[in-house]
């Protein structure tokens, strides 16, 4: 099991909130050195911020977001070699020339010399295979940018779509359980092994961004069952055509197959 451990929004009060101070900075190199030494011997993703882009403690900073990035994760891998180290967790890589330009600014910080995975959130409002130019646009930025003789992994550590028991509700309970199957599928395709389906605890006031929420049944009916069905299969290619139909039919290849 590969654990995604976020560790922020944790500044002690002692401490300079503002995650661009140098004491502030240093000291946090110092706890997930510690951290990466301490689980060296698990599988541990371990992701430093959450949505920066947006996040009131990085003003969208980019230039700065990456300098951290590059040093705290040098730090780590310094002291725990196998530490693995994956960001940035910005939201969204559909919003056009904003979402290319903040990415750009943060890799040429050089930190993709440092990172073992690229982690984002593909949040979108219209279909899950939308994604998949924007999962393509942004490999080709990351083999700009990447060391040479290097691959990048490219995960998804939080997407979804609210069931409308939230604050902004955007599709029905039935609506998810048909979305869900096809996210495992657009997931199998775009990403490389990691792919995760955000949950909010049924109290908080905010919107439940995806299936296993109140609604397991529904979860059941939908990404369970595509799971359990599709064990074994992988993607072949998507399927052109000229009609919408079309547009969303994979074709799959048993890994049994000869």
């Amino acid at each position: 099991m590969t654990i995604v451990a976020g560790v922020d929004g944790v500044t002690p009060s002692w401490l300079s909130p503002d995650m661009r101070n140098a004491t502030t900075q240093a000291a946090y190199a110092r706890l997930m050195t510690a951290l990466a030494l301490r689980f060296q011997d698990q599988q541990v993703l371990w992701e430093l911020a959450n949505e920066p882009n947006l996040n009131s403690d990085w003003s969208g900073n980019a230039t700065a977001f990456g300098v951290f990035m590059h040093t705290v994760c040098g730090a780590m891998h310094e002291a725990a070699p196998r530490s693995l180290c994956v960001g940035p967790s910005n939201a969204f890589i559909s919003r056009g020339f904003m979402t290319w330009n903040w990415l750009q600014t943060f890799f040429e910080t050089g930190v993709l010399r440092e990172l073992d995975a690229l982690l984002v959130h593909p949040y979108r409002c219209n279909s899950p295979e939308t994604s998949l130019k924007d999962f393509g646009m942004l490999r080709t930025l990351v083999a700009e940018y990447s060391p040479v003789n290097r691959s990048i992994p490219i995960y998804s550590g939080e997407w979804g779509y609210a069931d409308g028991t939230g604050a902004t509700p955007l599709v029905t309970v039935d609506m998810q359980a048909k979305l869900v199957s096809r996210l495992s599928l657009v997931s199998m395709m775009a990403t490389d092994g990691v792919s995760i389906y955000y949950v909010r605890e049924p109290r908080t006031p905010l919107v439940h961004e995806c299936v296993v929420t109140m609604n397991l049944p529904v979860y059941l009916s939908g990404g369970e069952h595509a799971c359990f069905e599709l064990g074994g299969w992988s993607i072949a290619f998507r399927r052109s055509g000229k009609t919408t139909v079309c547009l969303n039919i994979w074709v799959l290849r048993s890994k049994t197959a000869r």
